[in-house]
């Protein structure tokens, strides 16, 4: 590392091999007074000697040529013999370096006797060089000098021309008495700059000196600006620094060619004016787009462009005039000439001018010499500018006012698409209809249907082509005007007659209304788009409920019926229990069981007897239940007997009770299951409803209530539900049937019990309407099948009415298999419906106890199904 330290060695070093072993001198002077000494080779053998190095007095002549590249760090060599005979052993008296370092920026040589230079290129990165009194003659050296600021050649014998290679330096050849011309660089600025040129012709015979004329000579300046710095460069621009119109202080990097520099004022906005050889000339001071105001056909072929913002740069300008190549002859920063090689063949002629990498497109007049420009405000894209108004003219197959939009035709082979009632929309390529026509190609009859009701819902649609409205399925009439009003729910007044409350969908038009259950009409009614209360007279049993308005009946069959303080019980309970007259209800006695208390059922406590045939308590056989995940049936194995209860299909019925749909339930996904729930769902095809199937195995007795009513399981029983969500009704007047089907049939797995054999029997004489809960009963082998169905369901969040009906029974009866389908008929429920029934698992009475096998509690399977439509 180097320190500041300067070392001086003087008078009489004889010795100075040694040199290269110094360290931390940053500046080595060698000065010898009185004897002479070699020049120190060995000291650029170090690379890291020193940075300035200066050698000068009694100095033995060279030998050899050097080589410095060695010398990396060495910024300024400096020798000055005190004969003239430091290089007269080398050939030709020549310098005696054949390589500098890169480093090396000042390089002297004074009185070194040096008469020619080898190398072209050896000052290629130096930028002072001071060869002073040598023995130079002839022409100046032909040098590359790209970085050269300062050269001097004083005192020597120079004849001849000044070459224009020494153009971008500072150049001094006085006392070179033969010089006779200089390059006309020079003389451009001999007048404006004489303070720093005058050493060209200083003590030479100025009447001797050939000073061309500035012409063809003019100044070619760029600017680059990064904030408020700026780099000034190009061909003649002085060797001072220019006067600006705006404030700035700058450097000269290369004389007449590169200026630095920075604005003190950054005000200004687009352009700098900068004085060179007596004149401003102007720059942009940003990247701009060239400026045409006007287009002058001067002579015939020669175009004068006036304007801003072009190059002085010939190089820098392209202009191309119906594609052809306009030769530039010159240009400023206001105005180009250029000269074409042909004249102009077309009426208009497009013009692309471009400055520094920018185009300005313009449009020409072939028949005037003068045209007045008017640029574009927007980038024609697709087309050209015609500048004689400003405006785009597009390509054929563009349009818009700036040609970016494509032009779309509408014709097919030939023929207009858009016929005789039609016209071609270009920029979609669509017919645009008259106010009678529509269709792709306006062949087809537009007629207005003067309203279908849209606003009140999206689903009316205007039919244009008939004129006539096709409606949402909850509208009707000539507009859609008409609500096609459905009952979802009814809540009954008592017998005494009374509030009735109805739900459902009535829309908002209620004209003529009368609402009717069975034979009386209710009055007093209020409505509301979802809801009606009327008052009806004293009555009983189930009715159908008829609500006409605008003219449309809906009649919700079997939905309405009077709520009764008193139920009776099948049978009176048989003697073996106790009726609760509030739903209908038997409770049975213990060891009693069924919805009659008519068959035999384990004691609720324990007992101890000897089995028998005709001594009681009975014990049932125990009973295996199998749930299958993929169809959701549930089958009970007891002995022989095996009892099946499944989800048969949802049928959509229309108002007239035709079957609309069928809806199988095959394919069902399991939610969850664990040991005594399973949770399945379905969807129906191509629909969002969603069918919720839960079957859970009762382990202790329970009461449960539903739709108002207090109800009871047993142990040991199965309780289903069914919940269907988001129905997709074909009409408003259609309604649904849930079916669920019963099977008994011989168990083929377990080993018969030949003492209790019995054919099939199926008993459906307690499905009533007029009662809430209706029964059906399947017996074989002595144990009996009991299906309890409330007819009550949970619609659309309220309570209604409902009726059972057995559909029929199952088709490929034998006595070994045979079923029973039971519907159960479903208001219009749009969004949810929920649905209870139960069934239960028993001996008959008459059950016999034919061995004592199993001495453990007997398990018995009631499923109860419980279906619910929200």
């Amino acid at each position: 590392m180097y320190n500041n330290m300067t070392l001086f060695i003087v008078s009489n070093p004889t010795n100075v091999d040694n040199l290269n072993t110094l360290s931390l001198v940053k500046n080595l002077v060698l000065r010898s007074l009185q004897s002479s000494i070699d020049f120190p080779t060995s000291l650029f053998l170090n690379p890291n000697i020193c940075e300035y190095f200066t050698l000068d007095g009694y100095i033995n002549p060279l030998n050899s040529t050097i080589n410095l590249l060695n010398s990396t760090l060495l910024k300024q060599l400096i020798i000055t013999p005190s004969t003239h005979d430091f290089v007269f052993p080398i050939s030709d008296s020549a310098l005696p370096f054949t390589a500098l370092p890169k480093s090396l920026q000042i390089f002297s040589i004074v009185n070194g006797g040096i008469a020619t230079i080898k190398s072209k290129n050896i000052f290629n990165n130096v930028k002072s060089v001071n060869l002073k009194t040598n023995s130079f003659s002839g022409p100046l050296p032909d040098l590359i000098l790209n970085n050269m600021v300062i050269i001097n050649f004083i005192n020597n014998n120079f004849t001849g021309t000044i070459p224009d290679s020494y153009c971008n330096t500072l150049l001094n050849v006085s006392y070179n008495i033969g010089i006779t011309n200089i390059p006309v660089c020079y003389s451009c600025y001999m007048n404006s700059q004489y303070d720093v040129l005058s050493y060209l012709i200083k003590n030479t015979s100025v009447s001797e000196l050939n000073f061309p004329t500035c012409i063809n000579n003019s100044p070619v300046p760029n600017i680059i600006f990064n904030n408020n710095s700026f780099t000034l460069w190009g061909e003649n621009l002085g060797y001072k620094t220019p006067i600006s119109n705006q404030p700035n202080t700058m450097e000269m990097i290369i004389p007449n060619k590169l200026f630095k520099g920075q604005v003190t004022d950054f005000s200004f906005k687009k352009t700098i004016t900068f004085e060179f050889i007596g004149r401003n000339y102007t720059l942009s001071t940003t990247s701009n787009h060239p400026i045409i105001e006007k287009i002058i056909l001067s002579v015939e072929n020669t175009f004068v462009y006036s304007g801003s913002f072009f190059s002085y740069n010939k190089s820098d300008i392209l202009i191309t005039i119906e594609g052809k190549e306009c030769q530039i002859s010159s240009t400023t920063f206001n105005e180009t000439i250029c000269i074409l090689s042909t004249s102009l063949s077309q009426p208009y002629s497009i013009v692309l001018f471009t400055s520094f990498g920018l185009t300005t497109q313009a449009t020409i007049e072939k028949e005037k010499a003068i045209n007045d420009i008017t640029m574009c405000t927007v980038d024609c894209n697709n087309g050209i500018c015609f500048t004689g108004n400003g405006s785009c003219i597009c390509d054929s197959e563009y349009q818009g006012n700036d040609c970016s939009i494509s032009i779309y035709d509408c014709s097919f082979s030939g023929e207009n698409y858009c016929g005789a009632f039609g016209q071609c929309n270009n920029q979609s390529g669509i017919c645009i209809c008259d106010n009678n026509h529509q269709g792709l190609k306006c062949d087809l009859p537009f007629i207005d249907c003067g309203g279908c009701n849209e606003t009140i819902s999206t689903g009316n649609l205007c039919n244009n082509q008939t004129g006539l409205c096709t409606c949402d399925k909850h509208f009707t009439g000539q507009h859609c005007e008409l609500p096609l009003q459905y009952i979802s729910s009814v809540m009954p007044s008592s017998t005494t007659g009374g509030l009735v409350q109805i739900y459902g969908w009535f829309g908002t038009l209620h004209k003529d209304l009368i609402i009717k259950i069975g034979n009386f009409e209710c009055v007093n009614f209020f409505i509301n788009s979802s809801y009606v209360s009327c008052s009806i007279n004293e009555g009983s049993g189930t009715k159908s409920v008829n609500l006409t308005q605008n003219g449309i009946i809906y009649i919700a069959k079997d939905i309405y019926h009077y709520s009764e303080m008193v139920y009776r019980c099948p049978n009176d309970c048989s003697d073996h229990g106790v009726c609760n007259t509030l739903v209908g209800e038997c409770k049975c006695n213990s060891g009693w069981g069924g919805f009659n208390c008519n068959a035999k059922n384990n004691p609720t406590s324990s007992t101890t007897s000897t089995p028998s045939e005709t001594s009681g308590p009975i014990k049932s056989p125990d009973s295996e239940t199998n749930v299958n995940k993929t169809d959701g049936s549930t089958v009970l194995n007891n002995e022989k007997t095996a009892y099946e209860i499944k989800l048969l299909s949802l049928v959509e019925y229309d108002f007239n009770q035709n079957i609309i749909k069928v809806n199988s339930f095959t394919n069902w996904g399991v939610d969850n299951s664990n040991n005594n729930l399973y949770i399945f769902n379905h969807t129906l095809n191509g629909t969002n409803c969603n069918v919720i199937y839960t079957i859970e195995e009762v382990k202790t007795p329970r009461k449960y209530s539903f739709g108002g009513l207090d109800l009871t399981l047993d142990a040991y029983s199965i309780k289903t539900s069914i919940v269907i969500e988001n129905y997709p009704y074909v009409s408003s007047l259609n309604t649904l049937q849930l079916q669920i089907e019963s099977i008994a049939s011989d168990d083929k797995i377990n080993q018969p019990n030949e003492c209790n054999h019995e054919e099939t029997q199926i008993d459906t004489s307690q499905i009533e309407n007029d009662q809430i809960l209706n029964y059906i009963t399947i017996s074989k082998n002595k144990k009996i099948l009991y299906g309890r169905f409330i007819n009550r369901v949970i619609s659309d969040g309220y309570p209604t009415f409902i009726t059972t009906k057995i559909v029929q029974p199952s088709k490929n009866q034998s006595n070994d298999n045979q079923s029973v389908i039971v519907g159960l008929n479903l208001p219009h429920c749009t969004n949810k419906c929920i649905i209870d029934p139960d069934f239960s698992v028993l001996v008959s009475s008459e059950y016999k106890e034919c061995s004592s096998g199993n001495n453990g509690r007997g398990k018995w399977f009631l499923p109860v199904n419980q279906f619910s439509l929200d």
